[in-house]
């Protein structure tokens, strides 16, 4: 008699399977970058998103999935798909605010953060909305100077950006 046997792979492997896929995903999309092929690095790039999106949340921590939805945003913006780029950067923006509410002095989602917050006023500035670019400026600011401290290089950052935006 035959007995079946359960061959699958423990979750641990699986789980470290998927993790090296999305590092060797995440190289092909800085290869397809970096040769000006943005719209092949964007298909990648939600390749990544879509597979850590079906992950618990524990297992790819806010930092890896936010860099990935400013890095499609960034690609967007080089292929002129504006409205893309600030729904992915609105929604790195949702993520990361949320898990500041929980963790308000994590230093990392802190800065990315705020370069989130900038990213989305730049977008604003570039599509003519200067107003909604100066009000994502001074939250940028506020945040930067709350958390990094005034003379930090991120808040003159911020201030030339607002300047060069009510030039």
């Amino acid at each position: 008699m035959c007995h079946e046997r359960n061959t699958s792979p423990p979750l641990s492997l699986e789980l470290e399977m998927i993790d090296h896929e999305r590092d060797i995903l995440v190289k092909l999309v800085r290869f397809f970058q970096m040769t000006g092929e943005y719209r092949v690095a964007l298909n990648y790039c939600q390749i990544v998103l879509d597979a850590m999106q079906q992950l618990p949340d524990a297992f790819y921590g806010i930092a890896e999935v936010c860099s990935i939805l400013v890095e499609m945003a960034l690609l967007e913006r080089k292929v002129q798909d504006i409205p893309a780029a600030m729904a992915h950067l609105n929604q790195a923006c949702t993520e990361t605010e949320a898990f500041l509410i929980l963790n308000p002095q994590n230093d990392e989602i802190n800065r990315m953060h705020i370069a989130i917050l900038g990213d989305v006023a730049t977008l604003h500035r570039l599509n003519g909305d200067q107003e909604d670019a100066l009000d994502m400026y001074t939250r940028a600011l506020a945040r930067a100077e709350q958390f990094l401290g005034e003379d930090d290089l991120q808040c003159a950052v911020h201030l030339n950006n607002m300047a060069r935006t009510m030039e």
